[in-house]
């Protein structure tokens, strides 16, 4: 089962099935603790920092604090889904983080600024983690 950190904004991160840390490393080098991170809001914004996560689930994300998170310049590699509404009040900033991913899946829903409880959302989701 792929250890997970899934982080809320205002909440706390867990796992699922947890582990030491690894061979850590920014944007999904190596082995970290976790497989996969997921979040939303601000807690996609520190899903972006969780070192060693190979994949990411972002909804509605905002980018990390100014000095946090990769400083190369270069765009994330790493596989990623971007859920969001277009008409959310901060779309241009879940823009701005899709636009740092090489190749980011997105998926856009008309529920503002939640997770969407859409089945078709939810499905893209489900597909998505199957597939990383």
């Amino acid at each position: 089962m792929a250890r997970l950190a899934a982080l809320a904004a205002g909440g706390r991160g867990g796992s699922g099935e947890g582990g030491e840390g690894g061979e850590g490393g920014e944007g999904g080098e190596g082995g970290g603790a976790f497989d996969g991170v997921i979040g939303f809001s601000q807690g996609a914004a520190m899903a972006l920092l969780v070192p060693g996560a190979r994949w990411a689930v972002l909804l509605s994300a905002i980018p990390p604090p100014r000095g946090r998170g990769p400083s190369t310049g270069r765009r994330d590699a790493r596989p990623s889904l971007h859920v969001y509404d277009a008409a959310e009040p901060h779309a241009h900033l879940c823009r701005r983080v899709e636009a740092s991913f090489e190749g980011p899946a997105v998926v856009r829903h008309g529920e503002g600024h939640a997770v969407p409880r859409a089945e078709a959302a939810t499905r893209e989701m489900v597909r998505f983690v199957e597939r990383v």
